[in-house]
Parts: C-alpha cells; sequence; structure tokens
C-alpha cells in the first residue's frame, strides 16, 4: 500500500491501480483502503475511514463482483503533497488506540 497526502490535507492510504490518462500522467488512480486527513498544525495522521469494511460488505450483497472501479479515487497529480509506502500493521504499533487498522 501507499500512502497519498493532498495539499488540502486530504490522506488516502490504498493501492495505485493505474494512471488515469495514459500519455500525459496528469492523474493517478487510487483503490483506497484507508482514509483521513493530516492536522493542519502538527501534520499528524488521523485515520478516519475503514474502506475495507465497506468493500467487504458490497462484495458480499453483490455475489462478489468487482469493486475496484466503483470505488476508485482520481487524484490530480498536481494535488500530491507526498507519497510514500505505508502499512496498516506498522501504523498500529506507532499510534496503539482503541480501534486498530488491523483487528
Amino acid at each position: 500500500m501507499v500512502s497519498v497526502s493532498l495539499k488540502g490535507g486530504k490522506v488516502y492510504m490504498g493501492f495505485v491501480i493505474g494512471n488515469f490518462d495514459s500519455y500525459d500522467r496528469k492523474y493517478i488512480r487510487l483503490w483506497p483502503i484507508f482514509s483521513g486527513y493530516r492536522n493542519k498544525d502538527t501534520q499528524a495522521l488521523a485515520v478516519t475511514t475503514n474502506h475495507a469494511n465497506v468493500y467487504a460488505e458490497t462484495v458480499s450483497s453483490t455475489g462478489g463482483s468487482s469493486i475496484v472501479d466503483w470505488f476508485q479515487v482520481i487524484v490530480p497529480v498536481g494535488e500530491l503533497q507526498s507519497a510514500s509506502f505505508f502499512d496498516a500493521s506498522t501504523y498500529d504499533l506507532f499510534n496503539p488506540s482503541d480501534e486498530p487498522l488491523m483487528s
């Protein structure tokens, strides 16, 4: 997985599934597993949404049809603030809480 921080503070953690425009590379397509935001003062990451729970329910209600296209996010490259690899288990080690990302 990767973590992609946008200039507006939004953060997506998930998989890059391609670029939207095969020639110009002005956009990337993401399949988010988690999302959240960065605190504007401290830049600390706050994960607010676990998309995997929704995907699991969607797959079971649709008989297992592909959901990647339904939930992809298209991000303009010009909006990227930073990008890095992301591991949810490691995030949990650094950020112990009542609700770990990986359970």
